[in-house]
């Protein structure tokens, strides 16, 4: 409009957000039933490789629309690139979930949330996913950085804002041996490290191409950590209860930049930016440390896919109880 009111950007990106945080909560339910649990590893790194070519060529794409056809061609010609996926998806057809339950959105979320907090495995995962959050913000942190660590201009800033997904891209790219990996839990809490030591080289830094490559390394150490994450949530989640853990994991995801936007921040306020950094990025690989130690359950998961016998688990229908898991 030639006027445009702000609070229909906010609902717009509310649905938008909605809808995203849905698709992919189904998404991630529906890729056991297209492929075999041994190739979980290579999905998610087919989804995260997807994921980060898109954030680094939308711009470029937006910028060649926008400088075409306007700003509102570019959100009309977005909507209509979304019809055609979501045709894409017609081909695939129903793939209900099996059993019969049949629960309201709330009582499935309860559900959900107590198969995660009584299984070992998945209870694992989802705390490290806490971590995963905590230093998934130090883009806010990086115009300071830049201005007054590094005394460069835009320049240098659009480069390290694109180093995250050259390291993301890099690391799905080369990720093939996450499918052969035994012990992929251990793995996976390894590669939740490499977030905040790609925080800590970038925050020591004080050249450019050196925080470069910091940034890259926090890109390719997310990249690697969203893959085994992935494969191994999928091969420990029984198939009932795929959507509703799936739903948690995208919680964390899609949050989790600004949860750790805040606490970067937070540190921001009382640190110079280099400081700040360094201090995200230690307290991070602290805590990285912890979880590899404490997390016995997630370090001893291996990728040999065996039946795993959730007999003892009853997924509620009406008002029926949920048992308790006994172990993964």
């Amino acid at each position: 409009m030639p006027d445009p009111s702000m609070w229909v950007i906010y609902v717009a990106a509310a649905v938008d957000g909605m809808a995203g945080g849905v698709s992919s909560s189904a998404l991630m339910a529906l890729m056991p039933t297209l492929l075999p649990r041994n190739k979980m590893a290579a999905a998610g790194a087919l989804v995260a490789l997807t994921t980060d070519i898109g954030t680094m060529i939308s711009p470029a794409i937006a910028g060649v629309i926008i400088a075409s056809g306007g700003i509102s061609a570019t959100y009309f010609f977005a909507a209509v690139a979304t019809a055609a996926t979501v045709t894409l998806f017609q081909a695939i057809g129903p793939s209900p979930a099996p059993g019969t339950n049949h629960e309201s959105p709330m009582r499935a979320l309860v559900t959900g949330v107590k198969f995660a907090g009584t299984h070992t495995v998945i209870r694992g995962i989802l705390i490290s996913g806490l971590l995963v959050m905590f230093v998934s913000g130090p883009m806010v942190l990086l115009p300071a950085f830049v201005d007054q660590v590094l005394r460069g201009g835009p320049t240098m800033l659009g480069l390290l804002y694109g180093a995250p997904a050259v390291g993301a891209v890099i690391g799905s790219l080369t990720s093939g041996w996450t499918g052969r990996v035994h012990r992929n839990g251990a793995a996976m809490l390894i590669s939740v490290a490499l977030m905040p030591l790609g925080l800590v080289v970038l925050g020591a830094s004080g050249a450019a191409i050196v925080a470069f490559l910091g940034l890259a390394g926090f890109g390719l150490g997310r990249a690697l950590n969203d893959i085994l994450r992935f494969a191994v949530l999928q091969q420990n989640t029984p198939d009932e209860l795929r959507g509703r853990v799936s739903s948690l994991w995208m919680v964390q995801a899609v949050t989790g930049t600004a949860i750790g936007s805040m606490a970067a921040g937070f540190l921001g306020q009382w640190l110079e930016p280099g400081a700040a950094l360094l201090a995200l990025g230690l307290a991070g690989l602290t805590l990285g440390l912890v979880l590899l130690g404490t997390l016995g359950s997630v370090r001893r998961v291996t990728s040999e896919i065996t039946e795993v016998d959730h007999s003892d688990i009853t997924v509620p229908v009406g008002n029926a109880p949920l048992e308790k898991e006994g172990s993964s």
